[in-house]
């Protein structure tokens, strides 16, 4: 899903900032998009979840991306998630619990926390994605 959001933002002339745990994947998926000919976009590699990561996963885009003559960043778009995998409520595993919390809560508060000052500056906006899968419990 990430992957075709980022993709529309690029092809309406959108700088893109893409960021993931891993370095591999996020540095795959910018150079697929640079390849493509979409040029102002960089990979980003933080734990979303760590609020310090956060912190210095934003000032390391905006940073990045300072040439562009933009103050602020326009847009933050979270898209993690997986909570469908813990399966029905009274079968879960708390560990995966816990893990799908950090997946889905952590890494949206951190991230706002992260980039709320840079997005009020260029009165952006945020966008959370979550996924019908959670609600498929009994």
């Amino acid at each position: 899903m990430g992957e075709a959001i980022a993709l529309g933002f690029a092809q309406r002339g959108a700088s893109l900032a893409l960021l993931d745990l891993s370095l591999d994947q996020v540095t795959a998926r910018a150079e697929a998009l640079t390849s493509a000919g979409f040029a102002n976009v960089s990979a980003h590699a933080a734990n979303l979840a760590d609020p310090a990561s956060a912190v210095s996963a934003a000032a390391e885009v905006i940073w990045a991306h300072r040439a562009e003559g933009v103050k602020g960043v326009r847009a933050v778009v979270c898209v993690a998630g997986g909570f469908g995998m813990t399966g029905p409520l009274d079968e879960a595993d708390p560990e995966a619990w816990a893990k799908q919390f950090t997946i889905n809560l952590s890494t949206a508060f951190a991230t706002t926390r992260a980039f709320l000052p840079a997005v009020r500056d260029a009165k952006g906006s945020f966008v959370f994605f979550g996924s019908v899968a959670a609600t498929a419990g009994r």
